[in-house]
């Protein structure tokens, strides 16, 4: 598949916000997070703007590959596993981002 530079400049945003998200979580407990508003409000927003970039990806490569539209979120998510599977791509595993209470 050919990734165009778009993608690639997601995917790099992206990795932003894993290793941003997670420095800031770094250290907090369970307990100070469940306590703290703005820690709830900022973690909600990284991964909110994540998912959003994650969708954007897949309609993306669904376009490249010709797949036509699918409805909704979930309808791409599972065309681009589809298309994951027939072709190999897509091996790599995005870090685990730490919870609060590990």
């Amino acid at each position: 598949m050919k990734y165009n530079g778009v993608i690639q400049r997601k995917l790099a945003i992206l990795d932003e916000q894993v290793v941003r998200l997670r420095q800031h979580l770094a250290g907090v407990t369970a307990e100070q997070f469940a306590q703290s508003w703005a820690l709830r409000s900022m973690t909600e927003r990284a991964l909110q703007v994540a998912v959003e970039i994650v969708i954007d990806i897949a309609e993306r490569i669904i376009a490249i590959e010709g797949a036509g539209p699918v409805p909704g979120a979930a309808g791409q998510t599972h065309a681009r596993g589809k298309a994951c599977r027939l072709k190999g791509v897509g091996q790599r595993r995005p870090r685990p981002v730490p919870m609060p209470c590990q």
